[in-house]
């Protein structure tokens, strides 16, 4: 659950300098305190309750919870703490990833430490195949805010997911282990048909469907899906400049986390079979006679309900590119200043500089190009040993924007820099200081703590999403804004955590007004919360 593994990342987080935060001489410490039902308040039993170290320190201290719902916990090194409770059928509230930090003095006796769990629910429903016949083994999720429930169907196309917290839940079906190849040939009349994942209530496309409401404690029933039939797409192609003899795969990669593959043949050649509609990442892979992985650029296709025949993908090898900095005004010249008192000198501590770094970006991916590079005080930078691809660039610390990009003799606006097809001369960044901003005022009642999405209209070509937070009085503002085309929007509180992930956003495409933001604007935006299905 990701309640867990936010608790178990921010025990870990190191802060600059510190260590363990106790000598072993001082005087332990302890706490004491109840686990309650946060529908009931009722007292519960048999909780593993666990403190865990932050900043890097490694200690765990914990007991369970007894009849009456208390726990006792001794001789605890001072230091800080996060405490968490655990058992099955229950999680944390989701309105809270974690319940509390502990700062624990010598000699401490903290007696009134309350920590609450909410039960658990659960979606069922039956997965049937496009003629109505139940379907065995189908894979079903359940997706909230990065929280992923999985279950298979029975012989009787019924599932269940349990264990899931309070939420909206995107729910889709989709048969497992497809084998990415073309319909059975058959001889008697019949066809093999192709399902493709279908999403509740029945949409192949995530944007178009219906979330379900799940409250605490209960099992939400009949969310039956009946997969949609599908044409069978293929997509086909070659990959230039492949070595001879070589064989592999080309991997079609949908977002983050699903992919299929089709084999790449010796003469170059690659099918891919059984894709369902979606902007999808096409990369050839190999071996090569030393057994290192070996891989294409990656190439950009959309699979929309028919063949995609003709594809090329390059095999391209990486470039050095020396660069430079140009400025677009005084202003963008000037590196940030870090925070004064880290400035200042002390006798312990060398003075502290500012060097800025280029970053790469490959776009649809986020994952980084090649290693950063670090701009000298001439403002030239190397970057080296850079896969072909698309990037974004982007020259840190802030305070400046990258206007525009030239590779030799070719310009253009925006921070992408085109390498899919190699690289021919020098690289100079040109950087502005001149942004925009929108502000405004969020008109809902209780709209402190409302979250705003800004989102760039261009997608990966501009700026990544930008999130604020309504103030008491609903105010928000956006600053250091590129210009460019934007869409923003105030999303249901119930839906904070969803738009932070990646495609949580596409459940208010169509909802999201329109902002221009040019060089050096100040728009004012008011905006309401919007409800999307």
């Amino acid at each position: 659950m990701v309640n867990k593994l936010a608790v178990f990342l921010l025990a870990l987080s190191p802060a600059f300098g510190q260590t363990p935060t106790s000598a072993a001489t001082d005087k332990p410490a302890s706490v004491e305190g109840v686990v309650v039902n946060s529908l009931t308040g009722e007292p519960l039993p048999r909780v593993h309750v666990l403190l865990s170290g932050m900043n890097m320190d490694p200690r765990q201290y914990g007991a369970i919870s007894t009849a009456d719902g208390k726990f006792s916990i001794t001789d605890i090194v001072p230091g800080k703490y996060v405490p968490t409770a655990r058992r099955v059928g229950f999680v944390a509230p989701p309105s809270s990833y974690v319940t509390e930090t502990l700062d624990l003095k010598a000699e401490d006796k903290k007696t009134d430490l309350k920590l609450k769990l909410i039960p658990t629910s659960a979606i069922t429903g039956h997965i049937t195949d496009s003629e109505g016949a139940p379907v065995e083994g189908a894979n079903v999720t359940a997706e909230n805010s990065g929280i992923t429930q999985s279950s298979t169907t029975d012989d009787k196309g019924e599932y269940r997911i349990g264990g899931l917290a309070p939420g909206k839940y995107r729910v889709k079906a989709g048969i497992r282990n497809q084998v990415p190849l073309g319909p059975e040939t058959r001889t008697d009349g019949t066809e093999e048909i192709n399902h493709a994942t279908t999403y509740y209530p029945g949409s192949v496309d995530a944007r178009t469907s219906s979330r379900v409401e799940v409250r605490a404690a209960v099992e939400v029933s009949g969310v039956d899906i009946r997969l949609a039939r599908y044409p069978w797409i293929r997509v086909s192609g070659h990959v230039i400049g492949l070595p001879p003899g070589v064989v592999g795969t080309v991997n079609a990669q949908l977002g983050m986390f699903y992919g299929t593959n089709g084999m790449l043949h010796k003469d170059g050649s690659f099918e891919i079979w059984r894709l369902d509609p979606g902007k999808y990442t096409l990369t050839a892979s190999w071996n090569n006679s030393d057994r290192l992985k070996l891989q294409s650029t990656k190439t950009m296709i959309e699979v929309a309900g028919s063949n995609i025949e003709n594809v090329e993908i390059r095999i391209l090898p990486p470039v050095n590119l020396a660069g430079h900095l140009e400025f677009d005004d005084d202003q963008a010249r000037q590196i940030p200043q870090p925070p004064r008192q880290i400035a200042q000198p002390q006798p312990s501590r060398p003075r502290y500089t500012q060097q800025r770094t280029v970053f790469l970006s490959e776009l649809g991916t986020r994952s980084m190009g090649a290693s950063p590079a670090v701009v000298g005080p001439d403002d030239t930078f190397t970057l080296t040993n850079v896969p072909p691809s698309r990037y974004r660039v982007e020259v840190t610390p802030g305070g400046a924007y990258v206007k525009s990009v030239r590779l030799g003799s070719v310009a253009t606006d925006g921070p992408v820099l085109d390498l899919s097809q190699g690289a021919s001369g020098d690289l100079s960044l040109l950087l502005s200081s001149a942004t925009g901003s929108v502000s405004g005022i969020v008109q809902d009642d209780s709209a402190a703590g409302a979250r705003i999405v800004l989102v760039p209209a261009d997608g990966d070509f501009l700026q990544p999403r930008r999130y604020a937070v309504a103030q008491a009085d609903g105010s928000y503002s956006f600053t250091g804004l590129p210009p460019g085309p934007y869409q923003i929007v105030a999303v249901q509180e119930s839906d904070n955590d969803l738009v932070m992930q990646q495609n949580g956003i596409d459940f208010y495409e169509g909802l999201m007004d329109d902002i221009e933001v040019h060089s050096g604007d100040k728009i004012t935006k008011d905006l309401r919360r919007r409800v999307p299905n």
